[in-house]
């Protein structure tokens, strides 16, 4: 298992239309692929988040800890409908690009503190 973790300390809230998503899913992939790619919730990658990741009502994702590889993320509302195009390549929370012109520029990703992680 790779050593430490890339960004997060941080959470991430899922928006559509400036409203948020309850219930949203992160699903994270290979690089490439549609390769179920693991995520943590400890800086020391050694406990498994579900996959997909699922957001509260206020549409927050909980902390999440990447390694040292390259993920694919692919968003969804409750019941599975994309909201958030596929990004590849993501090496980094601060990688996700959210403007397009397939609509993933209605979706936003807002950061906020870790409070009590």
């Amino acid at each position: 298992m790779a050593v430490g973790a890339l960004t997060p300390v941080v959470r991430w809230a899922v928006f559509k239309d400036g409203l948020p998503v309850a219930g949203a899913k992160l699903y994270t992939y290979a690089s490439g692929t549609n390769t179920p790619q693991a995520t943590y919730s400890d800086s020391a990658l050694t406990t498994a988040r579900t996959n997909p990741i699922v957001a509260d009502a206020a549409g927050t994702l909980p902390v999440i800890y990447l390694s040292a590889v390259a993920y694919r993320f692919v968003v969804t509302d409750a019941l599975g409908v994309t909201v958030f195009s596929a990004q590849d390549n993501i090496y980094d929370f601060a990688q996700v690009q959210l403007a397009a012109s397939t609509g993933s520029s209605l979706v936003t990703f807002l950061q906020t503190p870790n409070v009590g992680a």
